[in-house]
């Protein structure tokens, strides 16, 4: 007997519907009569019946659907890059950076060679890839390997984890964000080594424009 359906509308909304037809055969002549009988009980035992449902089942089932596509934030006119963008995302104790099931580390970035506007390819990259809506920033480094990387902020409080911070299941990406102080790092765990040296240049950079900025 199947009596509890929840499905996910808009990415938000539960919406629950009962299939009691087995409950109590040859008593009730379909479902919606049982519906009536449902509704029928006081307004204030069904609402605490229904949010004691919704607190028990809540933990135990999540919306698989992705929302609408956030809608592209960049502080800069667009311009491509030939080569890979990546954000740099400050973290209270270093930055903020993606974490695989082998536990590499790297940078969420993009290879935006095709992509005409490099700052928009790469918000609309990091919202699939991991539900964060970013903002681009400022260019910090471009490398002469292809490497460029933004200054991008978050909104959704990643700046003071201590624990790893899964991605939504709706990415389909068995990512975490996790925080790290680059100069701590060796090569060993990132994902890409090319990457490390470049992340503490940007980290520096930044560090720098930050001080700089609060002595005018």
């Amino acid at each position: 007997m199947s009596w509890l359906e929840i499905s996910c509308e808009h990415g938000t909304r539960l919406v629950f519907s009962c299939y009691t037809a087995e409950l109590f055969p040859g008593r009730w002549k379909s479902q919606r009569s049982y519906y009536c009988m449902f509704f029928i009980l006081p307004t204030l035992v069904c609402f605490r019946a229904r949010l004691s449902v919704v607190l028990l089942l809540l933990p135990l089932f999540g919306c698989s659907q992705a929302p609408a596509p956030a809608t592209c934030r960049s502080q800069l006119p667009p311009q491509q890059v030939n080569g890979t963008a990546a954000c740099l995302l400050i973290a209270k104790d270093g930055v903020l950076l993606l974490e695989n099931e082998q536990y590499l580390l790297s940078l969420p970035a993009l290879d935006t060679t095709d992509h005409p506007d490099a700052q928009c390819a790469l918000h609309q990259h990091i919202w699939h890839q991991t539900g964060i809506n970013v903002e681009v920033g400022a260019r910090l480094i471009a490398t002469k390997k292809g490497l460029t990387i933004y200054h991008c902020e978050e909104s959704a409080g990643l700046a003071g984890i201590t624990h790893p911070f899964s991605t939504p299941d709706w990415t389909h990406a068995s990512l975490a964000w996790v925080s790290r102080d680059p100069f701590a790092l060796t090569i060993k765990a990132m994902a890409n080594r090319d990457e490390l040296i470049p992340l503490r240049d940007a980290f520096t950079r930044w560090k720098k424009t930050t001080t700089d900025s609060k002595k005018e």
